[in-house]
């Protein structure tokens, strides 16, 4: 169902706006094959990304197409452009599991978190050892009770791609495997982060939300103060706020804290830049879920 949600608009709105220069080329190729007195003709035709980028352009100009559907047409073409680590989690955002952990306590990030699927470390979180599946997990808890189950024996083996892979024989590996979650490493083999099949049907589609997604990313408290979830991404933070934070190996706040710090954050702990202050309030299962974020004007420096 996902893929055909992936596919299925983007066919519908280019099949729209061919639809009259095909009709347009069968008939002028009809009266050729008539004039010469062929049956059948064996012609290549071409066209290019850019004519038909301008095609789609023109089409949004007359109407045919809405802005929305000209955006996600032209993601088509950037899909093809993308390499994975570009759209990934990365490992400081990623949710992992230890396999020696308790088990009690991994239910229960698992259970409050609403995760389907995660990566499961041993010892190190460049050792993945296998994803473990929610559904399994519940499965094998109905047959031998939480207390006797043996994680190592439900892992799904992990799907490992290098994260220089392009998007797009991404999106094919993960159909053609029927695996819904990629590890990416990098060059040195070391883990370095996530791609999901949502993740990739989002590159073109944008954010799709379920029942599970969190709800308000930012809610105001004063003028210059705000809270924050720490799984927003640093692009829409930035966004949303006129800053112009540096990307680096980090999706989210919490990941961009931890990378500042050099450590998982602590509640209260402060990370201070020319503009605005980040002051973590609440730190849970290794991560800053919540974040007080002040603006700060030039006399709050002075």
């Amino acid at each position: 169902e996902s893929i055909a949600l992936f596919s299925v608009k983007p066919i519908y709105l280019l099949s729209k706006i061919a639809k009259p220069f095909i009709k347009i080329l069968s008939f002028s190729t009809g009266i050729i094959l008539k004039l010469t007195g062929n049956n059948s003709i064996d012609v290549e035709e071409t066209i290019s990304e850019e004519e038909i980028k301008a095609l789609i352009y023109r089409s949004t100009e007359d109407g045919l197409i809405e802005d929305d559907e000209k955006d996600m047409l032209y993601k088509v073409f950037e899909f093809n452009d993308r390499l994975s680590k570009e759209i990934m989690t990365s490992r400081s955002d990623t949710f992992l599991i230890n396999i020696d952990d308790d088990f009690k306590s991994i239910l229960s990030e698992i259970l409050e978190y609403n995760f389907s699927r995660v990566p499961v470390y041993k010892e190190n979180t460049d050792n993945i050892i296998g994803i473990l599946y929610t559904k399994d997990l519940l499965a094998e808890a109905s047959k031998v009770g939480f207390d006797n189950i043996k994680i190592e024996k439900i892992l799904h083996k992990p799907c490992f791609v290098p994260e220089v892979k392009p998007v797009n024989e991404l999106f094919k590996l993960l159909k053609e495997t029927k695996v819904h979650l990629a590890v990416l490493f990098d060059e040195y083999g070391g883990f370095s982060g996530i791609v999901t099949m949502e993740d990739l049907i989002e590159e073109i589609m944008g954010d799709i939300e379920d029942e599970y997604d969190k709800g308000e990313d930012v809610s105001q408290i004063s003028e210059d103060t705000f809270m924050v979830k720490g799984y927003l991404s640093v692009n829409d933070f930035n966004d949303r706020f006129d800053l112009d934070i540096e990307e680096g190996d980090y999706d989210t706040l919490n990941g961009y804290l931890t990378e500042s710090l050099g450590k998982i954050p602590e509640e209260n702990e402060i990370v201070e830049l020319e503009k605005v202050k980040f002051t973590a309030i609440k730190v849970k299962n290794r991560r800053v879920e919540e974040i007080q974020v002040n603006l700060l004007k030039i006399e709050d420096k002075i």
